[in-house]
């Protein structure tokens, strides 16, 4: 499988029923101590870092070459010519048509020169008799404004390839209203409620892409979807991690379970003392999960046995105020292994979360059209199909972005209700990136390959 066959097996919220995409793209292990992926990557970080400022940058690795070294020896002046630097891209821009969207990096570097990738994705809109003129003029402007105010420079994509020049750039993304609907990747139906109160549930979905036609998603959005943000109520962790994998059929502690356990109780362990010691400082919340061998009845029972274990380890701890549970059993899952586990969340009592944002309906609805799954809590869908979604679990795009950006990226995007561009709010986390770097990637594999001779060359996002 290619990326063009995975970008278009991407999923969004009314695909319950598939499987996970694949992202065609090498796992690497770029944070084994001291090796040379870290260094460069901790050199390419340390360059980033120090850009605002413009003139405090001290990394050897990003100093311009000496043009020249000269020594004076009587009446004759030696030139030594430094050594050749590594390879460059050769060409001025790379340009691919992806299913979702097309992109268009023009480069500029190496650093510290900043380069663009440009996204470009294609929108057709479909409006009832009742959408006045100005009405039609005023989405669409607002639509492409949300998409590219939210989307665009949000994170820096950066190449630190050893053995290959570096490269950043930037991100810009827009969407270009096509008067032709087979021009366009998602068509969509705009919709006017009648009660004005009440907002119409938008939602994107897949369509099989026909010959001569560029569309692969379908949407309904609100007419005030764009122009309109919606208010929602936050209640984002602190803290979340998956206690995992126990053994099939078994609720006892493993090796494994005890490794995560640690890294919960090391977060709280961690929490600031006060000056009261009576005090309570954080709640637990325990979703017990099952996959999916054997009969639902079973696996929901042997879900909530896993929620024991793991609470008889965290229970005795001091400062508790409350702990809450959901036995969700198989609901969601599959025969995989990573389904059998505890998904705990640390929420403290003194916590700076929000609890109430703004979200760009439209900006939300874009990472659908561009292959992205939800990310908030959701156990009675509303939408028929759509998949539950517990508290700690993963979402559709979590395996792609912890293959292409990082662990720790796809980690960020766990379901809860949080400020996430995916789940209640408008902010853009570096795994929404994730579509973004695989397109450059599979751009520019090809020709630091052909100048280095090595396959998992990787763009990073920061």
């Amino acid at each position: 499988m290619n990326l063009i066959n995975h970008i278009t097996k991407s999923e969004n919220q009314l695909n319950s029923s598939a499987s996970k995409p694949l992202f065609f793209q090498p796992k690497l292990t770029v944070n084994q101590p001291n090796d040379i992926y870290e260094q460069e990557a901790d050199n390419m970080a340390d360059h980033v870092m120090r850009m605002p400022g413009g003139t405090h940058n001290e990394n050897t690795f990003f100093k311009p070459t000496q043009t020249t070294v000269q020594r004076k020896v009587p009446a004759t002046i030696i030139q030594k010519q430094p050594a050749p630097g590594p390879p460059e891209f050769t060409v001025n821009n790379f340009n691919e048509n992806f299913p979702t969207f097309n992109a268009k990096y023009d480069v500029a570097g190496p650093v510290p020169s900043t380069g663009t990738l440009f996204i470009s994705h294609g929108v057709h809109m479909n409006y009832p008799a009742t959408v006045t003129k100005s009405e039609q003029s005023t989405f669409e402007t607002d639509f492409v404004k949300s998409i590219h105010d939210k989307w665009s420079k949000q994170h820096l994509l950066a190449l630190a390839e050893p053995g290959f020049a570096s490269y950043m750039c930037e991100v810009d993304v827009t969407a270009q209203v096509k008067a032709n609907a087979k021009d366009a990747n998602t068509v969509i139906d705009v919709v006017k409620p009648g009660d004005t109160k009440k907002r119409y549930r938008s939602r994107v979905t897949s369509a099989n892409k026909k010959e001569g036609s560029e569309t692969t998603h379908t949407a309904k959005l609100d007419l005030r979807d764009p122009t309109t943000e919606e208010n929602k109520k936050l209640d984002e962790a602190d803290f979340i991690q998956q206690v995992g994998n126990f053994d099939f059929d078994n609720d006892v502690i493993n090796a494994d379970c005890k490794e995560d356990i640690e890294k919960i109780k090391s977060f709280i362990q961690a929490i600031p003392a006060t000056d009261n010691p009576e005090e309570c400082q954080y709640t637990l919340s325990y979703v017990g999960r099952a996959s999916s061998e054997g009969y639902a009845a079973y696996n929901k029972k042997l879900s909530e046995k896993r929620i024991r274990a793991v609470e008889k380890e965290l229970g005795t701890l001091d400062h508790l105020c409350l702990s809450f549970y959901k036995t969700a059993g198989e609901e969601g899952a599959t025969e995989d292994a990573k389904f059998r586990r505890v998904n705990v969340g640390v929420f403290l009592s003194n916590s700076p979360k929000a609890k109430t944002t703004n979200q760009n309906v439209a900006a939300h609805e874009f990472g659908h059209m561009i292959g992205l799954g939800d990310e908030y809590v959701d156990e009675k869908p509303e939408i028929h199909g759509s998949k539950i979604k517990y508290f700690g679990d993963d979402p559709t795009h979590y395996d792609g972005v912890k293959d292409v950006v990082d662990e720790v990226a796809a980690n960020e995007l766990l379901i809860q209700n949080s400020s996430g561009i995916m789940s209640m709010g408008n902010e853009v986390k570096r795994g929404h990136y994730v579509m973004f770097a695989a397109a450059i990637d599979k751009m520019t594999k090809p020709e630091i390959e052909k100048a280095t001779g090595k396959k998992d060359a990787k763009w990073m996002v920061f």
